[in-house]
């Protein structure tokens, strides 16, 4: 209601300035305009008011005031209009971060679940560590930027610690083997020499005899 009463007030205001006009009294008219461009001022409508102003100066190019006044308008339109870029602007950064944030708790969440299906006990049982090891490079190359990389990265950590866990006791495996192949080569080397020596005493003594 107070809305359709302003919009009637604007109307019947825009009439008398028109009537003003045609009666040739300038004056009145200009007034008219001052109070309209005021009551546009009060409701923050600077582009209204300076329409209004700027038919002020058409009607009066001696009104100095209303030209100091139409400069300190433009200048507020201005600066309205530099908070309101700046606020869409913010709000178009909010809307972009509340879009990135959904985006990567949805990412995270998938990454987590993916990374709880990779099962490489079977892997490492049996020795397979590279096949292991792909399968965790599989992960990181899907996603790379999830914080559950870094646990993926930490496994591949341990696996390579693994490997080299079983090749260390691969080596020190091979090589005591080996001892002990030396061991019971050097044994079956001493019992031969001893039982070739006995039987050459026994064929030496039975010919002297």
């Amino acid at each position: 209601r107070l809305i359709a009463a302003d919009i009637e007030r604007m109307r019947f205001q825009n009439l008398l300035v028109q009537l003003y006009l045609r009666e040739g009294a300038t004056g009145k008219a200009v007034a008219e305009y001052e109070r309209m461009a005021e009551r546009w001022l009060a409701e923050k409508n600077h582009a209204a008011a300076a329409r209004l102003y700027r038919r002020i100066l058409s009607l009066d190019p001696t009104r100095q005031d209303i030209a100091e006044i139409l400069d300190c308008v433009d200048e507020d339109r201005k600066k309205a209009l530099r908070r309101r870029r700046r606020r869409r602007a913010a709000s178009r950064v909010a809307l972009y971060c509340l879009l990135f944030v959904g985006f990567y708790v949805y990412y995270e969440r998938h990454a987590s679940y993916s990374l709880g299906t990779i099962d490489v006990t079977y892997l490492v049982r049996e020795g397979d560590y590279d096949e292991a090891t792909r399968q965790y490079q599989s992960f990181l190359r899907r996603y790379p930027l999830s914080l559950s990389s870094l646990k993926a990265r930490d496994e591949i950590r341990a696996l390579d610690g693994a490997r080299e866990r079983s090749r260390h006791e691969r080596e020190t495996e091979g090589r005591r083997r080996e001892e002990r192949l030396l061991t019971e080569q050097r044994r079956a080397e001493r019992i031969y020499k001893e039982a070739h020596q006995a039987l050459l005493r026994d064929a030496l003594e039975a010919a002297l005899d």
